[in-house]
């Protein structure tokens, strides 16, 4: 049975948005030039930490399906699989919006030895309250880790 652990939006918020964003406030910021405005150094500040802001929180990004004893990986040009047991920790960021969830593995993959990843959007009461897909995870994790090691 496959699970779908990543948001469906993955692709767009990594890719379309991303491109959106550079070309469009890069083409605004660049006519605010030509045009000799005032505002254009605010623009390309704007711009220029915007990009940056928007690149670290999403080039890592990759999609993660939960098939079995295996996570499939893909970042849309390379699929590779995991072993569940491969987990070595699990790690969720509640201050930011899309609430990434980073996986890290005992040895190196093909994407490193961590891959994020940004789980579907949920409804919830309490905004500081842990992702239900990150508390199935890492039940998944301890469970494994009980089984296959009883004296921890």
């Amino acid at each position: 049975m496959n699970k779908k652990l990543s948001s469906s939006a993955t692709f767009f918020v990594k890719y379309l948005f991303s491109l959106i964003w550079f070309v469009w406030l890069g083409c605004e910021t660049i006519s605010l030039y030509i045009k000799n405005d005032p505002d254009k150094y605010t623009w390309f500040l704007m711009w220029l930490f915007g990009s940056l802001f928007i690149y670290v929180c999403t080039h890592n990004l990759k999609s993660v399906i939960l098939s079995g004893e295996n996570l499939i990986v893909s970042n849309y040009l390379k699929t590779i699989k995991v072993p569940i047991s491969e987990i070595y920790y699990i790690k969720e960021n509640r201050i930011i919006n899309i609430n990434p969830i980073s996986i890290y593995f005992k040895n190196p993959t093909e994407f490193g030895s961590k891959i994020t990843f940004t789980p579907a959007s949920r409804f919830y009461l309490f905004p500081f309250d842990s992702h239900p897909i990150y508390k199935e995870l890492k039940a998944l994790i301890n469970n494994k880790t009980t089984v296959s090691n009883p004296t921890r």
